[in-house]
């Protein structure tokens, strides 16, 4: 299967990185692929279904949870990643127009590095700030990806540590 295929069917995450004296500014932009439709189309398969055996308020409420999961395709997700010597800003607008910003402070935290996801979370860079408080600060990365974003923190600002 061709690379551009199989983007298209699972969706792609783009990074950009800006670097400036006394800061660094990851954008990860997550464009969804095919795959992400799947949900959608068991919803009104299951809504049609559910309309079809005059289960009326059931068929409505999958049918406009697909709906909604259908608005949202074609926008993507977009997360902003602000470091600097004292504290790491996280920008994102994942599925929603509200922005969500979350604030690490550079003595807070521990490590910093790939985590992968579970039922909760989502993979992605993690900042470590003891055994159970670790913050998504860049969701949906692949473990290089997350990797090679701690690395280029790590160098540029060496009181954040891998």
């Amino acid at each position: 299967m061709p690379y551009t295929s199989y983007v298209k069917l699972v969706g792609q995450t783009t990074i950009t990185t800006i670097e400036e004296p006394d800061h660094l500014q990851f954008v990860t932009t997550r464009v969804r692929g095919w795959t992400d439709l799947l949900l959608p189309t068991i919803l009104t398969v299951v809504g049609g279904g559910a309309l079809g055996f005059k289960h009326f308020f059931m068929g409505a409420l999958c049918l406009l949870a697909a709906i909604l999961f259908l608005a949202n395709f074609s926008k993507p997700s977009t997360n902003q990643l602000d470091v600097s010597q004292s504290e790491m800003i996280v920008r994102s607008s994942v599925d929603s127009s509200i922005s969500q910003d979350k604030t690490v402070k550079s003595p807070e935290m521990k490590s910093l590095g790939y985590q992968y996801g579970n039922k909760n979370q989502p993979s992605g860079l993690y900042a470590n700030q003891g055994i159970f408080n670790q913050i998504c600060l860049l969701p949906g990365l692949s473990k290089q990806q997350a990797n090679e974003i701690a690395d280029t923190i790590c160098k540029k600002f060496p009181n954040y540590r891998r």
